[in-house]
């Protein structure tokens, strides 16, 4: 059994001392351009050495680019390539002796399993192996990297994705062993971390360890064209474009299966950029300068909410047939909100109706529709609304710039309502949106967008389709830590499309359940420090990555057997339905508006309140006119409710828009 060092309530391995360094990369090209996030740590591991002469291991590809590089821009006198692709010259004495003249072993990318299988016992082994204990420095990126931890993960049957780790952390695709080299002892490397969203895989690996080793490992990832060197005293420092991820336990059994699937209580989460260090011996993280807190510290709302993470029908009659049963009867009214296409919002009602709904309608949330009556009528009387298939920014200006929109807008935040969002369409309910998450390389090319969504949970980012391609697996998995940053949010939820979370307020507070054959993954952000990258390939690229940094959150993977207090209470919205109960024939236009509100009516108005959402009453007079006009000139644009009283108590109360 391993032991433990417990420093400020972390759990760390106790290491070795050995005596030399090593310089762990994430993958990635590296560059000799002028500013070159490469240069700097390369430069780092030759400066550590003592004859400066470099080693560069590869089993099928050698170029004399990378020899030049290291002799040229990074300090080194010499540099020869070693391509080792078999047992025989693995383990050939001449390999051996030829490669403890040099000082930096550098492994190059490639496949881990070949370097494992190939160089396992062998005299290239020993001679890394040796050179590392006489006190040379050892490098490897990409799966050069993931052979240099004490546990490593072999591929030995090929790749393994993060979706597939957290739904079954047992899976046959994840091979680890842990005789190769013990460089760095209790740990497991892993590459191209944000950029393939491997925050899912790492923490199968970590679980797969404890569940069937009872070892406890940390986790340490790290992202393209960044790297982290470790002295020999066992402090990193990180370089380069990204962050260096290091998951750490902070209880002593995190781990459990739900079934095959992983729930994981919390990690520890720590995301190092460009210049930040930190001691392995004692945890203590360096080169932040900034606080963050979240501005709200829980979800409180009182009403349900569910969000998938998929948009296929097939994958979401198990959210659907939860939300049509949740409370009162199957016979209420349900109205699914959808864009000018409804062939996606038909399918849910025609599921709805075979799930025994007897009453859904479909209306699309376009400006056209803005006045529509009889959606009106339907928003009044419904008690559950599903949002599926809008464009956010066609349904934004619907909400923002028409009656049926505002209206829309403060019913689906009335006590006890239900709102079910289907697949993207789940991004809407938090309170700050990533837009753009389906292009491309948005966050490598710092072109993620962010917007404000309906603050159904005002301390939330959700992001659905987490696995959806894994051509932009990096988006969900960079956007949501820097959304959390960014707008000091307390969670930050990932779903797929095997999975769907349920909000809903409980007996002693609100509570966030996952449900599905897949779990959800949660972090949170309580208070940190931390910042946001700022180091660029090299000084032709002006844009650096959308990449958070901080010295800690916690991450959960959670499926229905588990359960995540967001609220330790709830605040009732309890606007009133009643629009005209003194039964006058009232008109308020135009609605939205920009500056002169008229009120007509038939009836002396006593009294005229205009009232935030908050419940703040921001405006009042008394009046004895039949008429009257209110010039909003000073308002702000957003939405507010109007409230009008007779002598004889009676009210009308009606949402306005002002622009």
């Amino acid at each position: 059994m391993k032991k433990f060092l417990l420093v400020l309530g972390v759990v760390f391995p106790v290491l070795l001392m050995a005596q030399g360094g090593l310089l762990i990369i994430g993958g990635g090209s590296e560059s000799d351009e002028a500013g070159s996030w490469s240069t700097e740590p390369y430069s780092w591991a030759v400066a550590q050495s003592t004859n400066k002469r470099v080693a560069i291991i590869s089993y099928s590809t050698a170029s004399n680019w990378m020899r030049n590089y290291f002799v040229d821009h990074c300090g080194a006198l010499s540099a020869k390539d070693f391509k080792i692709n078999s047992k025989s010259i693995a383990d050939n004495q001449d390999t051996y002796d030829s490669l403890m003249t040099y000082d930096v072993i550098f492994l190059k990318g490639g496949d881990q399993w070949n370097y494992y299988s190939t160089y396992k016992n062998t005299r290239t082994q020993e001679a890394i192996r040796d050179k590392y204990n006489e006190g040379g420095v050892i490098c490897g990126t990409s799966a050069g990297l993931a052979v240099l931890s004490k546990v490593i993960f072999t591929a030995q049957r090929g790749t393994v994705y993060p979706d597939e780790c957290i739904e079954d952390p047992n899976n046959q695709y994840v091979t680890l062993a842990d005789d190769f080299f013990d460089f760095f002892p209790g740990c497991i490397f892993d590459s191209h971390f944000t950029e393939r969203g491997r925050a899912g895989r790492l923490m199968g690996f970590l679980a797969n360890w404890k569940l069937n080793h009872e070892e406890i490992i940390t986790g340490i990832g790290i992202d393209e064209t960044t790297a982290m060197a470790i002295s020999k005293d066992k402090v990193g420092q990180v370089f380069g474009t990204g962050a260096a991820n290091i998951y750490q336990v902070i209880s002593e059994n995190p781990f459990h299966l739900d079934g095959e699937m992983l729930n994981v209580d919390s990690l520890k989460v720590s995301q190092l950029l460009d210049g930040c260090t930190i001691d392995f011996n004692t945890g203590v993280i360096n080169g932040f300068e900034d606080e963050f807190t979240p501005e709200l510290f829980e979800e409180k709302g009182n009403y349900t909410i569910y969000a998938s993470g998929g948009d296929d029908i097939n994958d979401n009659v198990a959210m659907l047939d939860s939300f049509l049963h949740e409370s009162g009867s199957v016979d209420e009214k349900i109205l699914i909100v959808t864009g000018s296409d409804e062939t996606a919002a038909l399918a849910s009602r025609n599921k709805l109706v075979q799930l025994g709904a007897t009453d859904v309608q479909v209306f699309s949330g376009i400006s056209s529709m803005g006045d529509d009556p009889d959606f009106e009528k339907t928003i009044q009387g419904a008690k559950r609304y599903l949002f599926i298939d809008n464009v956010f920014y066609i349904l934004e200006n619907f909400l923002q710039n028409t009656a049926n929109g505002a209206l829309l807008y403060d019913h689906i935040r009335r006590d006890g309502k239900i709102i079910g969002f289907v697949g993207d369409n789940s991004r809407f309910a938090g309170k700050t949106i990533i837009e753009n998450y389906m292009l491309y390389n948005a966050a490598g090319s710092g072109s993620l967008v962010f917007k404000e969504g309906f603050g159904l949970l005002k301390t939330s980012v959700i992001m659905p389709n987490s696995f959806f391609d894994s051509d932009m697996y990096m988006n969900p998995a960079a956007g949501i830590p820097y959304a959390m940053l960014q707008n000091q949010l307390r969670f930050g939820i990932w779903l797929t499309s095997k999975n769907y979370i349920k909000y809903a307020p409980g007996e002693d507070g609100t509570f966030i359940t996952s449900y599905g054959s897949a779990p959800s993954m949660i972090l949170e952000l309580e208070q940190t420090k931390g910042g946001f990258a700022t180091r660029t390939y090299s000084d032709a690229y002006n844009t650096p990555k959308m990449i958070a940094g901080f010295e800690q959150m916690k991450i959960r993977v959670m499926s229905g057997a588990m359960q995540l207090k967001a609220g330790s209470g709830i605040s009732a919205y309890s606007v009133p339905d009643i629009k005209n109960s003194w039964g006058a024939d009232i008109k308020v236009y135009p609605n939205p508006v920009s500056e002169i509100l008229t009120i007509e009516t038939h009836h002396e108005i006593g009294c005229i309140s205009i009232i935030s959402l908050s419940g703040e009453r921001l405006w009042k007079s008394e009046h004895k006119d039949v008429d009257h006009q209110l010039n909003l000139r000073g308002f702000s644009s957003g939405l507010y409710m109007l409230y009008l009283e007779n002598s004889k108590g009676q009210t009308h109360a009606q949402t306005i828009v002002v622009r």
